[in-house]
């Protein structure tokens, strides 16, 4: 039995990864599907660092997992995921799995991986401290093709990401080179990335392992993930 920690990216909480988790824990894994501290319904904080996320997913980790974890990370959440596995070591993190995910430059945050991108969003910022997500970004960008009510739902539960997230970084060697195995996981009709997925996998020396679907597919089409997820490494 293996112990998925799921870490989800910007606009997203632990509902993003739901449905993959059932599948793995109807496999008879155990599966926890986070929501980080700035990314809450209940009691968002816009003020939240990048530091503070990936504090979060070692204290979960530390808490509740006495056995080694895998960590499963989508989209931004490369970020917090690596920073996290750093800290954690390979005694308790057994492999680190980027879905559809940044892995972090050392000391480049995300809002500088694309530049274009990269000055839509600080000029965001200047308008207060959060990201938001729009249903045209999530039906256009992130879901494109897919079925309108999956779109809708996601639109309706997207919340908006703490500045702090995109402009902290991640300093210091890669998980690769703390002797913790990667693997990179790469949606075939995602088009989101800030830069190609085989870039990201290629700075921890993979080439990605391709599935089906778009940037939201742990979502909207679990099964083959789950399936890619539970294969030997």
């Amino acid at each position: 039995m293996r112990t998925f920690v799921l870490i989800p990216g910007v606009g997203c909480g632990g509902w993003a990864w739901r449905p993959t988790a059932k599948l793995l824990e109807q496999a008879g894994h155990r599966a926890a599907a986070l929501t980080l501290p700035g990314l809450r319904f209940d009691t968002p904080d816009p003020a939240a660092t990048l530091r503070e996320a990936a504090q979060y997913v070692v204290d979960h980790v530390q808490t509740h997992s006495p056995e080694a974890v895998t960590l499963v990370a989508h989209s931004w959440g490369g970020y917090p995921a690596t920073a996290a596995a750093a800290a954690l070591g390979p005694a308790q993190v057994e492999e680190l799995v980027y879905y559809n995910a940044v892995v972090p430059a050392s000391g480049v945050p995300m809002v500088d991986e694309n530049t274009q991108m990269g000055a839509y969003l600080r000029h965001t910022l200047t308008q207060g401290p959060t990201i938001p997500l729009d249903a045209d970004t999530v039906t256009n960008v992130l879901m494109p093709g897919e079925d309108p009510v999956a779109q809708d739902l996601v639109a309706s539960l997207v919340t908006s990401t703490p500045g702090g997230y995109i402009l902290g970084s991640v300093d210091g060697p890669s998980v690769v080179d703390l002797g913790i195995p990667a693997r990179y996981i790469l949606g075939a009709q995602d088009i989101s990335l800030a830069r190609p997925g085989a870039e990201f996998a290629a700075r921890i020396g993979l080439q990605p392992r391709i599935v089906e679907g778009s940037h939201m597919a742990m979502f909207t089409r679990p099964t083959e993930l789950a399936r890619v997820l539970l294969e030997d490494r």
